[in-house]
C-alpha cells in the first residue's frame, strides 16, 4: 500500500511541477481515488421474459375500468411475468407484478421489448374502439 501512496504522490508531484514550474514537499492529502477494472467474464444466460409462445389473450388477469380524466375506460388486466418479448397491450390497460402496477392509457400501446421492458407509446392506429373513447 506504502508503494502505491508513494507511487500517486510521486506522479501528482511530477505534473504539478510540469504544470506549475514547482512542487509542494510539505505532504499530501488524498482525497478521492477511482479506479477502473477491466477483467474477462464468462458469459451470463440470458434473461427469460415471459412465458414464450403465451397470447396477449393468455397473459390476461381480469377485466376492470379505470377513471382517467373525467371519464371511465373498461380495461384488462394483464399478468406482467406472463408477457413475452414483441407482445404489444394496447390501452387502455392494466399491467401487473409483484412490485409495481402500469397503466396503459387511452390512445397509447406498450410493447415488450427484448429485455421485458414495456415501451409506451402514442398509438399510431387510427381506430379506437368506443370503449377506448371513454364514458361518462
Amino acid at each position: 500500500m506504502e508503494k502505491g501512496v508513494a507511487l500517486l504522490t510521486g506522479q501528482f508531484d511530477a505534473e504539478h511541477e510540469q504544470l506549475f514550474t514547482f512542487k509542494l514537499d510539505d505532504g499530501h492529502e488524498i482525497l478521492m481515488i477511482r479506479a477502473l477494472a477491466k477483467a474477462k467474464a464468462k458469459a451470463i444466460a440470458e434473461r427469460q421474459i415471459g412465458q414464450t409462445g403465451m397470447s396477449l389473450d393468455e397473459c390476461k388477469i381480469a377485466n376492470s375500468r379505470f377513471y382517467y380524466e373525467g371519464n371511465w375506460y373498461d380495461s384488462t388486466i394483464y399478468d406482467r411475468s406472463k408477457l413475452s418479448s414483441g407482445l404489444e397491450v394496447e390501452g387502455p390497460a392494466i399491467v401487473g407484478e409483484m412490485d409495481s402496477t402500469t397503466v396503459v392509457l387511452p390512445g397509447y400501446v406498450a410493447t415488450v421489448d427484448k429485455v421485458g421492458n414495456l415501451l409506451i407509446n402514442p398509438d399510431t392506429t387510427a381506430t379506437h374502439s368506443l370503449n377506448q373513447q371513454g364514458s361518462n
